[in-house]
Parts: C-alpha cells; sequence; structure tokens
C-alpha cells in the first residue's frame, strides 16, 4: 500500500477508534447522554452561539437530527436556544450553566484521554502530524 493510502487509511481507523473509546467512556460515566450530544456540548464549549446547521456541519449530522439532539439537551437543561439579532426567526444554540458544569466535570476524562492517545509520541510529531491532517482537511473543505 502506498503512504498516503496507508495515511488515509489510519486517519480513518483512528477516527473510527476514538469514536468507539469516546462512546464506552460516556457509557461507563452513566451521565445519561450520548456520544454525538456530547459531540455537541464540545462544538458549543469551544464557539457558543452556533446555528443548528452549522452544528450539524460540524458533528456530521443532519439538521433533523442535530434539532433533536438539541432539543434533548435543552430538556436537560444544558443548552439554550436564543434568537438571532439579525434575524429573529434563526436560533442560536448557547450553553447553560448546567451545560458548563457537565463540561467542567469532563475536563480529567479529556486529560487522561489525552494521555492515553498521545502517550509515547514525540511534542514534534503530534505537531508535525497536526500540521498535515489539517492540510488534508483544508483540501477536503474546498473540494
Amino acid at each position: 500500500m502506498d503512504k498516503k493510502a496507508n495515511l488515509m487509511e489510519g486517519i480513518g481507523r483512528t477516527w473510527l477508534l476514538l469514536k468507539r473509546y469516546g462512546r464506552k467512556m460516556i457509557s461507563e460515566m452513566n451521565m445519561g447522554l450520548t456520544f454525538d450530544q456530547m459531540l455537541v456540548l464540545f462544538a458549543l464549549e469551544k464557539n457558543e452561539g452556533m446555528k443548528i446547521g452549522d452544528i450539524a456541519e460540524l458533528t456530521d449530522r443532519d439538521r433533523t437530527t442535530t434539532s433533536r439532539m438539541i432539543s434533548g439537551l435543552e430538556r436537560k437543561n444544558y443548552l439554550l436556544r436564543v434568537a438571532s439579532r439579525e434575524d429573529n426567526r434563526q436560533k442560536l444554540i448557547y450553553l447553560t450553566q448546567a451545560g458548563r458544569d457537565i463540561l467542567d466535570g469532563l475536563a480529567p476524562m479529556k486529560e487522561d484521554f489525552i494521555k492515553i492517545l498521545f502517550k509515547g509520541i514525540s511534542t514534534a510529531d503530534i505537531e508535525k502530524t497536526a500540521e498535515i491532517v489539517f492540510k488534508v482537511a483544508k483540501n477536503l473543505e474546498e473540494f
């Protein structure tokens, strides 16, 4: 197998294993949340005030599924929909304090997860790999 195909296979396998490990960890924590709901919370942690369509694109879900996930998180008081100032019909999604508290509680788990992921890998290798993966992602975004 050529090196490019090997890299593509490695990226795909890594994503599948990340999802599997993430689902297992969340299930074991008995938080009443799914892996996909956690992805929504993590996305909002980095960029609050996103539109449902933007969250759907970021989490690779359709708008209907994303809207249902957001409704479920809203019922648990982790999220809040707020009308956009520019367009009252458009709703922006924000974390509530309870949502922030959940994410704060997950911080130690995230740190442990990162330690497991990058065990035995040098900082230089991590930086170079991140640079390459982001270049690949940029190429796909332009496609």
